[in-house]
């Protein structure tokens, strides 16, 4: 790939779209509270997309509206901030403008204009979902089929526990998984912990008790079931593994290992795992052409299994439904984005799955890129999915996010007055200090997670410069 073709891929799908779709979320977000403030007779200052000065300013009554140069962000200023009240050289106030200020509303109006952002965040979610089913989707047969185990690992905690190819699992934990995804999704937010799998064998009903080991580089829940029998066909190679070094590239079709024919991803992984570590011939087809490639397969730090670092091209089926279908169906993926973000932060909370596993802007940025190069369905099903993040998160109890606001607002409530404006500052201040160290060690773990990605992208950067 050239260096120009490089950069403007870089800045097309990783810069650009990520800021559209920043963009979108925060006038959103911003336009709930203004919406509210609005509807309960609180004067707006400003309305504004983006943080600097004014690129585009407009006056419209006593708010304005405008664009700032740093496209990230934004915001809404009301009326009687009350830090704001507390300036000696602050002008006074008449009784009218008084009756616009954001202090002198009675708690249940600002509980309604601090929640307007995050439910508008929640609301879009819910309103574009059924683009995704109207466009239409390719989706993995496992997000629609039953949980069959195609196979099983050898040494994984499925095959410890008795788990075996054919088996239907029914339940993890209690909980019913009608399809392979609701399966992983149960995995995954249970790293090390003892589940019940139900499972259905030639007509009879089995429960056994399963300890999930915890997967690398993400700590998520592992059990080393693998789909229904797969084909050998690579989806993906990992920068800097074995595969990838070797030459071999998404799409190849997997012939044989060593000369052993290989038709399915189960065959394909029990020959790696049989190499012991010791070089391999693997013979691909590519287009109308067979090749073949030698590598040594490194073990993996999690269970010590070998591996190449592929990962399997996976069967899909074209969703696309009409309106009503499209309706149901987005609304079933909104609410299940919204559940999964609720259980996720709760085990945060409760120290059962890692920090790690939260992405930041880096991370944000890379999947809002690769989900526009895959196609406008999985944008829009992305931004659903940041959307509900962002208005859950937003809600939490926490200063500075919106449910600090909240927070403050239902203690006015109960004490029946406002709590001291020096009190509100200090503990805002101290929210915001905590959570731009949370910024910054999320960016740091983004960057760890990608930096294989990012140091071959500079490696291409350079070799189109002709430095390497």
């Amino acid at each position: 790939m050239s260096v120009i073709n490089l950069l403007v891929n870089f800045f097309t799908y990783k810069v650009v779209i990520f800021l559209l779709v920043l963009g979108l979320l925060v006038l959103v977000h911003e336009f709930g509270h203004f919406l509210f403030a609005r509807l309960f007779g609180v004067r707006v200052l400003i309305f504004k997309l983006g943080f600097g000065k004014f690129w585009w300013r407009r006056v419209r009554g006593h708010t304005e509206y405008g664009v700032g140069w740093i496209p990230i962000g934004g915001y809404v200023k009301l009326f009687g901030d009350p830090s704001e009240m507390d300036d000696p050289e602050a002008p006074p106030i008449s009784e009218a403008e008084r009756r616009e200020t954001l202090f002198a509303q009675p708690p249940w109006k600002k509980f309604f204009i601090f929640a307007g952002g995050p439910v508008m965040n929640i609301v879009l979610a819910f309103l574009i979902a059924p683009i995704v089913y109207l466009v239409g989707i390719q989706q993995l047969k496992a997000d629609i089929e039953p949980p069959v185990v195609g196979a099983v690992y050898p040494d994984s905690p499925a095959a410890k526990a008795g788990i075996e190819p054919g088996d239907l699992i029914l339940s993890v934990g209690g909980k019913l998984v009608p399809t392979f995804r609701d399966l992983m999704i149960q995995e995954a937010l249970n790293p090390n912990q003892t589940l019940t799998y139900r499972t259905l064998r030639q007509g009879r009903e089995m429960e056994v008790k399963l300890t999930l080991a915890e997967a690398k580089p993400d700590p998520i829940g592992y059990s080393g079931i693998v789909l229904p029998r797969t084909r050998a066909a690579i989806g993906e190679t990992m920068p800097g593994m074995p595969a990838a070094q070797a030459g071999l590239r998404p799409g190849d079709r997997i012939l044989a290992i060593n000369g052993s024919p290989v038709v399915y991803w189960d065959e394909l992984r029990n020959l790696i795992e049989a190499s012991d570590g010791r070089e391999m011939a693997v013979r691909v087809r590519r287009g109308e052409q067979e090749l073949e490639f030698r590598m040594t397969p490194e073990q993996d730090s999690t269970d010590r299994r070998w591996v190449i670092g592929i990962t399997p091209q996976m069967d899909t089926v074209l969703v696309r439904t009409g309106l009503v279908k499209a309706v149901q169906l987005g609304s079933r993926d909104a609410l299940q984005a919204g559940v999964l973000t609720v259980a996720i932060l709760w085990k945060i909370i409760t120290f059962q799955v890692s920090p790690r596993t939260v992405g930041g802007p880096v991370m944000i940025a890379g999947v809002v890129g690769e989900a526009a190069q895959t196609g406008f369905p999985y944008l829009v099903w992305l931004i659903v999915l940041i959307s509900v993040n962002l208005g859950i998160l937003n809600l939490l109890p926490l200063p500075p996010f919106d449910g600090g606001h909240i927070l403050f607002a239902v203690i006015e409530a109960v004490i029946r007055r406002e709590v001291n404006v020096k009190y509100k500052e200090a503990i805002f201040r101290a929210g915001m200090t905590c959570i731009l160290a949370l910024f910054v060690l999320i960016t740091v773990n983004d960057f760890m997670r990608y930096r294989e990605s990012i140091a071959e992208w500079f490696k291409e950067l350079a070799k189109g410069l002709g430095i390497l």
